[in-house]
């Protein structure tokens, strides 16, 4: 059982990446605007967002009993507009507090991220096209596939809607990528529904309120050290986020996630459940 329950840490880290795509983080946008001018921000418009996340894991392992694992992580993102929809987005700070830490040594430190910059492109509803400039970090290669580090790279900028944003439009994005880790091919879908739910103010700034929810799931197997290995979970999150209506900036956001499924390996089933709480705020407030 050990050789199982030594990976879960490896699979919560995964977990917070389905979240983060659910919550998706910032808006840009206007009282009744087109989505193709809302992330065309003056060249060297700045802002700092810090994603903390709170997670909860808990595995059943025959014969041992349950074992629950607590951790917290914080990202810390500068985003520059370089020209109309590019953008240069820093990271600035990244760590994980586990109270159980991979025992392997095998799972790269978050904080080999510190210091990185990456370049990305946004259509007109603000979905990054194009990405570069994490190519050779460590932790990136690790996970295996540029496309999990583009939803964390699509937090600060939300899917917007094809038509104008106006009070209680809807809309929502599909997403699923392939991706190797520690011998598993995995594939993890998201579904993601958004809705404008009011037109206000927040702490005195014109603003508005978007609410989202989101279906996400993993799933996939390999070989782990000659053990044969299947996965699946699959979860349901909501929240929601305010924006600055006339900078399409972050003031806010939190989601909460809920995911369950297991592990197979050995002729064993392993139980697994996770509980996570994500909140998005901005750092450099005006």
């Amino acid at each position: 059982m050990r050789s199982i329950t030594r990976y879960s840490p490896v699979v919560a880290l995964l977990a917070v990446s389905m979240l983060f795509t659910a919550c998706a983080g910032g808006m840009a946008g206007s009282r009744a605007g087109a989505a193709g001018a809302m992330y065309e921000w003056d060249k060297g418009t700045t802002v700092t967002y810090e994603i903390k996340t709170m997670q909860t894991t808990t595995i059943e392992v025959p014969g041992a009993g349950e074992q629950v694992m607590a951790s917290t992580s914080s990202v810390i993102l500068e985003v520059v507009s370089t020209g109309p929809r590019t953008f240069d987005i820093t990271f600035q700070d990244a760590t994980v507090t586990a109270d159980q830490p991979d025992p392997t040594g095998m799972v790269p430190d978050v904080s080999e991220l510190i210091g990185e910059v990456a370049a990305v492109t946004l259509d007109k509803q603000g979905k990054i096209v194009e990405s570069s400039g994490l190519e050779d970090n460590p932790f990136v290669d690790f996970i295996g596939n540029d496309a999990f580090m583009d939803q964390t790279l699509q937090i600060p900028f939300q899917i917007l809607p094809e038509g104008k944003l106006v009070e209680e439009a809807e809309w929502g994005r599909e997403t699923s990528y392939p991706f190797g880790i520690m011998g598993l091919e995995l594939e993890m879908a998201n579904s993601e529904n958004y809705r404008c739910l009011e037109a206000g103010t927040y702490e005195g700034r014109p603003a508005f309120r978007i609410g989202n929810s989101g279906e996400s799931s993993l799933i996939g197997g390999g070989n782990i050290q000659g053990a044969e290995m299947d996965m699946m979970l699959s979860g349901t999150g909501e929240g929601s986020t305010w924006i600055a209506a006339d900078t399409g900036k972050i003031l806010i956001s939190e989601m909460t996630m809920s995911m369950g499924g297991g592990i197979s390996a050995g002729g064993m089933d392993i139980p697994m459940s996770m509980e996570m709480k994500v909140t998005l705020t901005v750092k450099d407030k005006e």
